[in-house]
């Protein structure tokens, strides 16, 4: 488990997260749709990672989302929570197009000439959204309410 130092790791990644979703609502609302897209990909990452840094102690330094869901997938199965990890895997699943979207939005929006549309930009900031949503609910599960 984590120490001290790093649970106020763990809520900073967590305010950035919600910080960067919102940054990806504002974005979505001026016609922005490639920060859009950026953004949420940066709160999805920083979500996860959250709760990865939660679970083991130390945050995994990749940026790919479905990675980092495999990450966490296989973290929880190792802490007997198959369960959790059978929702991060449906997940993963029913969502591979949208999250390589969004990790598509991380390397354009650094490298290449990728312009996104308002369609795929309310879907990256919609995933996104739904993903802080399922991280709390597991965070919630596997360390109980009380303990966030």
């Amino acid at each position: 488990m984590p120490g001290m130092g790093s649970f106020r790791h763990v809520e900073l990644l967590r305010r950035r997260a919600r910080r960067f979703l919102s940054y990806a609502e504002e974005a979505l609302g001026l016609g922005d749709y490639d920060l859009a897209c950026f953004y949420a990909d940066q709160a999805a990452q920083l979500a996860v990672k959250a709760c990865l840094l939660r679970l083991t102690g130390h945050m995994p330094r990749i940026h790919g989302l479905r990675e980092l869901l495999g990450a966490m997938s296989r973290h929880l199965s190792g802490l007997g929570r198959e369960d959790l990890a059978g929702r991060v895997s449906a997940f993963t699943r029913e969502h591979r197009a949208g999250l390589s979207r969004l990790e598509e939005a991380y390397v354009a929006g650094r490298y290449l000439a990728r312009e996104f549309e308002r369609e795929e930009a309310e879907e990256c900031v919609r995933l996104a959204r739904e993903l802080l949503s399922l991280v709390e609910e597991l965070e919630g599960a596997a360390f109980g309410r009380g303990g966030r």
